[in-house]
């Protein structure tokens, strides 16, 4: 399995929206995380992971914590992965169908108490089912931890956020990485940025981590004197699912006037492997209010010269 990196400090969203999940972190004062990691293997403290065939099963434990005063009623359920609106890492919801790792997670309980800082460790099986059907290479889900308050108000019971603690299976077979970019574009609409997009497609048959390099640098030389605020490179650190596309929006400094050299690279398989879009060369002219100021400026002058020619006259 490609590792995951760290990439998995938790992305909150409402429960009726995909979240995106990382390591096991606290939601409001309760998480979960696993409960027998393995003390040689930094990813096991946050996330699941396994290596095992069509047909195999393992036993684990998940630890749900509560770190509040107060005692928090929480729901527990699996999920299958899905690429949220970005492309990063979700889960399903609840009401969702489970056809991959969702399925596979049968939970000794799925509701509990818990009192004020309490932890309880909840025991789960994880059953690859014995289809040779299934792909090789990475397959993910994980485990939902969600609280559940009563409303007195509404007189009713509301859904609290939710957050969860991943789980990577890998089935055992040919890894594939390939990677390519199925967007690269520069937007010069908006007035106070150069804005740029990228996307990128994961073809492969295994998570990858990726460093995303976004580089802006004046068109020649002599104009890095006049564009203070570049060259310009912004880096960051993702993760794209296996079958998915990922999109990053990049929002850089927007000159007066200049001529940017713009373009992306992407490295993964460890730094092993890099792509890298073409080169687009974009012309940045006033926009908005300086626009409007230039304008105005290019009609005084031209008035004022013709006022001084028909004055000679």
């Amino acid at each position: 399995m490609k590792s995951p990196t760290p990439l998995f400090l938790s992305f909150l969203v409402a429960s009726f929206l995909l979240i995106p999940f990382a390591q096991g972190a606290s939601l409001g004062g309760v998480g979960g995380k696993p409960a027998n990691p393995d003390l040689d293997d930094g990813e096991t403290d946050q996330w699941f992971v396994y290596n095992l065939a069509p047909g195999e099963s393992v036993e684990d434990e998940l630890l749900v914590d509560n770190s509040t005063d107060q005692t928090v009623i929480v729901k527990l359920y699996p999920a299958d992965s899905t690429p949220s609106t970005d492309g990063g890492f979700a889960l399903d919801q609840e009401v969702e169908s489970r056809d991959d790792v969702g399925a596979w997670v049968t939970l000794s309980q799925t509701g509990l108490t818990l009192g004020p800082r309490e932890s309880v460790v909840v025991p789960f099986t994880l059953s690859v089912p014995d289809d040779p059907s299934l792909d090789v290479g990475e397959h993910a889900g994980g485990i939902l931890i969600q609280p559940v308050v009563e409303n007195v108000d509404q007189g009713g019971i509301q859904l609290q956020l939710r957050t969860g603690v991943r789980i990577y299976v890998t089935l055992p077979g040919a890894v594939v990485e390939d990677m390519s970019f199925s967007e690269f574009s520069v937007d010069l609409s908006k007035p106070d940025f150069v804005g740029a997009r990228v996307s990128i497609t994961n073809e492969g048959n295994t998570s990858e981590d990726i460093s995303l390099v976004l580089n802006a640098v004046p068109a020649w030389p002599w104009m890095g004197e006049l564009l203070k605020s570049y060259p310009v490179e912004v880096e960051r650190s993702l993760q794209v699912l296996r079958d998915s596309s990922l999109t990053s929006s990049f929002e850089l400094p927007r000159p007066f006037f200049g001529v940017l050299n713009v373009s992306a690279e992407v490295s993964y398989d460890d730094g092993a492997e890099t792509l890298s879009t073409e080169t687009k060369r974009v012309w940045v002219f006033p926009a908005g209010e300086e626009l409007k100021i230039l304008v105005l400026t290019l009609f005084f002058l031209f008035t004022f010269t013709l006022f001084l020619i028909f004055r000679r006259r």
